[in-house]
């Protein structure tokens, strides 16, 4: 369960986090935030509309394709190790 203002949010329950990882994290998001609403357009931020369109077009732009990357490489170290030791195992 998150608390971000006024509003809880449960996580499904595939998605545990402890309470460190989650406080690193809602950290983290305010200072993107911080870092985002510079370069947004104050027009754009007068409706919720306008702040949701803003939010995924930076998410898109930004944030996304970052994780992704992150992501993609992480899973990609772990074929990689899980095909040496395989390889490793088979040869003994």
């Amino acid at each position: 369960m998150s608390r971000y203002g006024d509003t809880t949010v449960v996580l499904p329950a595939g998605c545990p986090m402890n309470t460190d990882k989650q406080a690193q994290i809602e950290h983290h998001v305010r200072a993107l935030a911080a870092l985002l609403y510079e370069e947004a357009a104050p027009e754009q931020l007068t409706t919720l509309e306008g702040i949701e369109q803003t939010i995924r077009a930076q998410f898109q732009t930004h944030i996304g394709p970052e994780m992704a990357h992150f992501l993609s490489s992480k899973a990609r170290a772990r074929v990689a190790a899980a095909a040496a030791a395989s390889k490793a195992s088979s040869a003994s």
